[in-house]
């Protein structure tokens, strides 16, 4: 831009110098050739308006020169005052909208905060009823899997656990009689006095499920099974087939010693099945002064196979080792009611029959 000022500049007064001057040099020209003067001496005067024509274009230069230093600090200046404002004027910025929010806010300051903290107020009201109501957000089982679970009371689980016993684990005359029951989690703590023994047993509170009888975990099992007068002898195998009537052969007997039989007794041979917890038949009887050949066969189910245990008739001095199919014999020789079990077993098992001599 300046460059295109100085050479309009240079131009305009280059062209006036040189107007100023064709006019006296055709005239010198014009007097020369009338007087008929040499051409050196046209030269020379010609040379002489050169010189001031040069001179005058020097002037003019510096003037232009000066006149361009002068426009270059006016613009220099506007360029600052150019800055100046702009740097005291603020820049205009608009807050960034968020395309979510509504068109419509209704109320603002302090009015919005209220509402904004009895909303949390009231919701937090609400989760207190609802932890009180449920004990800490504790749901049944009924609320978390939709159906419901009926709770025993305390004396319902007694009566449970006391009949459940009695009919199913204990025989005549050994019955079970609850001394307390105690709530212990999910779970009933029923304390059974069965021939003076005390034994802990639990149920679950549904009802659904009872263990007969607990180990404490301080102590080892052998040491609670000496304590209650268990045996730990092993378990027999269960075999492939299980046939209804085991025959054993004359020579895997183990008969007893027994009493030489009077004349004109006879030889009764009773077949007796061992399982867990019982005789089968659990009631004999015969004649007094008949031999009897009790045929004492274990079972061999998995879950009624019993170990290796003593048979005995205390009142009649009858004790015999029963491992495996065994024979026992012996003499009534009186009459009356007799008993006989399992003398290594717990007494609370219940495991007992009864031998009529009549």
């Amino acid at each position: 831009m300046e460059q295109k000022q100085l050479d309009d500049m240079e131009n305009s007064f280059f062209g006036e110098e040189f107007i100023d001057e064709e006019p006296a040099l055709e005239r010198l020209n014009r007097e020369d050739k009338k007087e008929g003067k040499s051409k050196k001496e046209m030269m020379s005067k010609k040379a002489k308006p050169a010189k001031k024509a040069a001179a005058k274009i020097i002037d003019h230069t510096e003037d232009a020169k000066k006149s361009t230093f002068k426009m270059g600090e006016i613009k220099m200046e506007k360029e600052k005052d150019i800055e100046i404002t702009a740097a005291k004027a603020p820049l205009e910025t608009t807050p960034p909208v968020d395309p979510w929010a509504s068109e419509k806010e209704e109320g603002s300051g302090f009015f919005k905060d209220a509402s904004t903290w009895k909303a949390i107020t009231g919701i937090m009201v609400i989760l207190l009823i609802l932890s009180v109501l449920t004990q800490g957000f504790r749901f049944s089982d009924a609320a978390l899997t939709g159906a419901a679970t009926a709770s025993l009371t305390s004396s319902e689980a007694e009566s449970k656990v006391v009949e459940y016993v009695n009919t199913n684990l204990l025989r005549a005359p050994f019955t079970a009689t609850a001394n307390s029951v105690e709530e212990s989690e999910n779970l009933y703590k029923v304390s059974l006095d069965v021939a003076g023994q005390t034994i802990d047993s639990y149920l679950t509170k549904n009802g659904k499920l009872f263990f007969p009888q607990g180990f404490d975990t301080s102590k080892t099992v052998e040491t609670q099974l000496e304590e209650r007068k268990s045996s730990n002898g092993s378990l027999t195998l269960p075999s492939e087939s299980e046939p209804d009537a085991i025959e054993s052969p004359a020579g895997t007997t183990k008969p007893a010693p027994s009493s030489v039989a009077p004349e004109g007794a006879d030889i009764k041979i009773i077949p007796l099945q061992a399982k867990k917890w019982l005789f089968l038949p659990n009631q004999v009887t015969v004649n007094q002064g008949d031999m009897i050949q009790l045929s004492i066969t274990p079972s061999t189910s998995p879950s009624l196979a019993l170990a290796k245990f003593t048979f005995a008739i205390p009142e009649l001095g009858v004790e015999e080792e029963i491992d495996g199919p065994t024979i026992v014999q012996f003499t009534a020789e009186k009459k009356g009611h007799f008993k006989f079990t399992c003398s290594s077993c717990e007494e609370w098992r219940g495991m007992i029959g009864y031998l009529n001599v009549k």
